[in-house]
């Protein structure tokens, strides 16, 4: 199925309900998710596309707990969220077998993207959110300059203390610069965010050859253990870390890691 045609059939109520389930504290946050909601269901969608939308079901992590992954292969920005709506949906394992018993929903598939959308600011535009879609993967084919723009891009949007524009900018001479970023799922557990956080960065630290490492962490009042956690992880694994905060639009931990190859 194409997301396009995923959002023609449900009713946006029954996907906020369904996040309100798990996260109630967003519930003064409804003109946004549904303002989000009605862009993308206003999109023409392309007539081709190579994107992919991932559904995981992640039982291992809680009962019920899903997320999605996308992997926007669009060659232009200007021809994103065409490309997204046209994008198929696929149901996807993480560690468990995906069965017939799998009881992932439209409405959840829909929670989850915009979850995600929203927690970067959707409906605004920004390079961060356009970087997060084309290009939160290993081996972007962003250029450097570009790379460097999306994560100034996350600063301004996440209210980023401990590294400036200037902070970043100065790397544009570096070897390489390269990011990836985390969102927690609204279906995910509290006590869960610093494990799925961790076990994320741990898949993407090991390809980059960098020399400097610098982690932001981003999370809402009430997961301070868990930040803790990602702290020592940080501090132990990964080479030359600098960790530094911002704040997040949303109740959970998000994370942007920069590696960089001086």
């Amino acid at each position: 199925m194409k997301l396009h045609e995923l959002l023609n059939q449900v009713e946006f109520d029954n996907v906020f309900s369904d996040i309100l389930s798990h996260v109630p504290e967003v519930e003064n946050q409804r003109a946004r998710f549904k303002s989000a909601f009605d862009i993308l269901c206003s999109v023409r969608p392309a007539k081709k596309s190579e994107t992919v939308i991932e559904v995981l079901e992640r039982d291992y992590l809680g009962e019920g707990t899903h997320d999605l992954w996308i992997n926007a292969n669009c060659a232009r920005d200007s021809d994103l969220w065409e490309s997204l709506l046209a994008g198929q949906i696929e149901l996807c394992s993480t560690l468990v077998r995906l069965d017939e018993k799998c009881k992932i929903t439209d409405e959840m598939i829909v929670a989850d993207l915009l979850w995600q959308l929203v927690a970067l600011g959707f409906p605004e535009k920004s390079a961060i959110l356009s970087g997060y879609l084309l290009n939160n993967r290993r081996f972007p084919e962003s250029t450097k300059a570009e790379r460097i723009e999306e994560i100034c891009s996350y600063i301004d949007n996440h209210h980023v203390t401990g590294i400036s524009h200037e902070g970043i900018c100065k790397y544009l001479t570096a070897k390489n610069v390269s990011w990836i970023a985390d969102i927690t799922s609204y279906s995910l557990p509290k006590d869960k965010a610093a494990y799925d956080i961790t076990c994320f960065l741990d898949d993407f630290m090991w390809f980059n050859n960098e020399t400097k490492t610098i982690l932001i962490i981003s999370a809402s009042e009430g997961y301070e253990e868990e930040v803790a956690k990602i702290e020592e992880f940080a501090n132990s694994m990964l080479k030359n870390p600098l960790v530094v905060y911002g704040r997040p639009k949303l109740p959970g931990i998000e994370v942007l890691a920069i590696f960089i190859t001086e």
